[in-house]
């Protein structure tokens, strides 16, 4: 939580360099017909329209498709107190149409959205997801106004099988929720249609792909380990479960898991090595978050002020000293990890947004709210213990997982949100405080 609104700085000289060459970057999109605005859109529609860029220039062979994350912003959930700059962007007569055009722009062939209003699923979404070409599912906890969606072209994949992780009724290991969250995983199979495996031959059984909206409070960072794992865990389940073997499907996880590239629950999933070797500052905080007490009665995630009880302690407890034991102890059995499609390949095409705070080569933000600016949003590619900081990881993942990465959706810099206040939503900027993500893979 940097202090973003301070303004007076002394001049840095590489940021001045770095200005310079985004401005060639602008201008040389620009030339190539890339604006980032439509002429023929109204204003307060318009939104900034980022291109694809391309991480693999292989010429296509195989079977490429594209899969979108995106949070949309629950209507139910937007509050003025919360949004108190973004103005008319904030309603839904508008955001709706904003966001359309952005899933039609875009034109995934997979879609994991989430904080989709129950009301405007039914009244809106069913209608307009049918018109740009998708089926779908859609699944939300029943205390919640809001839930998530995976959307899918029928031409491509058909829908299968599916699994609803309620990660406040499903224990990891012997590890129960701490608190209620009333948040859901949702994982389904998607089959190949005919069409597609008499194009594409070499193809395996399908794609098991999950989606979520994990715990949002400041001092959940055990719920939220515990509820990766949950989602890492059952989805390898049920991939076997359909396939009898992991390597029967590609899999993917995509959504906003509320973690940051340095967050314990990130280095859990990605880690290649035992966690029981690993020791450091995020376990500090996943020790204290052990410690919290937070009331089941407070409001939703974009409501809250966050107000948690915390004991003052000086070092983890015994029991917490055990139960983050087990939480190791989970991951490290567990045959797979999770391998950020970003984390892989944006450093190569945009390194002056790669890195700036994690170790990952993660970009720097997929939010970008009033209060809040960072990383929450991903795409993973579960795989057999691959270490996605090797030299070599997007060349292991095509021989080991048949998954090659093409090109990622490209997120703005810091510096290209313009000037305080700039949180989002935004007219003629971005619907929602998140930016949805993006990455486009061949798979073989």
């Amino acid at each position: 939580m940097s202090d973003f609104h301070n303004t007076k700085r002394p001049f840095d000289l590489a940021a001045s360099l770095e200005e310079q060459q985004r401005l060639r970057d602008e201008r040389k999109r620009s030339k190539n017909g890339y604006t980032g605005f439509d002429k023929n859109t109204p204003p307060h529609l318009q939104f900034i329209k980022r291109p694809l860029v391309t991480v693999n220039k292989d010429p296509p062979s195989p079977l490429r498709l594209k899969i979108m994350s995106y949070n949309t912003l629950a209507q139910s959930l937007v509050r003025r107190t919360l949004f108190p700059t973004s103005g008319n962007a904030l309603k839904w007569a508008t955001r709706s149409k904003v966001l359309t055009s952005e899933l039609k722009y875009y034109d995934a062939d997979i879609m994991c959205l989430q904080e989709v209003d129950e009301v405007q699923f039914e009244s809106y979404w069913k209608e307009k997801l049918k018109e740009l070409g998708y089926e779908y599912k859609f699944e939300r906890a029943y205390t919640k106004r809001h839930g998530i969606v995976i959307a899918f072209k029928p031409q491509l994949v058909s829908s299968t099988y599916s699994r609803v992780i309620n990660y406040d009724r499903e224990d990891a290991g012997f590890l129960s929720s701490q608190t209620t969250t009333d948040n859901l995983g949702l994982v389904t199979c998607l089959s190949f249609t005919k069409e597609t495996r008499e194009k594409y031959p070499q193809l395996k059984s399908g794609i098991v792909i999950a989606t979520t909206h994990l715990f949002w409070h400041p001092m959940g960072t055990y719920e939220r380990a515990r509820q990766s794992f949950l989602l890492m865990s059952r989805t390898i389940q049920f991939a076997m479960m359909l396939g009898g073997s992991p390597n029967s499907f590609y899999h993917f996880m995509a959504g906003d898991f509320n973690t940051q590239p340095f967050d314990f629950p990130y280095l859990a999933m990605t880690s290649s090595k035992p966690l029981s070797r690993q020791v450091g500052e995020p376990e500090a905080v996943l020790a204290k978050s052990l410690g919290t007490v937070i009331d089941d009665e407070e409001e939703e995630e974009e409501e809250a002020d966050g107000q948690t009880r915390s004991a003052p302690q000086s070092a983890p407890t015994e029991n917490q000293l055990s139960t983050i034991d087990e939480l190791k102890t989970l991951y490290d059995e567990m045959p797979f990890n999770a391998i950020s499609l970003y984390s892989i390949g944006y450093e190569s095409v945009d390194p002056a947004n790669s890195g700036i705070d994690n170790a990952d080569h993660e970009p720097y933000f997929s939010n970008w709210a009033h209060a809040w600016r960072g990383l929450l949003d991903y795409i993973f590619v579960l795989a057999p213990r691959i270490n996605q900081r090797q030299p070599d990881v997007r060349e292991r993942l095509v021989e080991d997982q048949g998954v090659k990465l093409i090109s990622l959706l490209r997120l703005p810099r810091k510096q290209e949100m313009g000037s305080e206040p700039s949180g989002q939503p935004r007219t003629g900027q971005y619907p929602s405080d998140h930016l949805c993500l993006m990455a486009e893979v061949e798979l073989s």
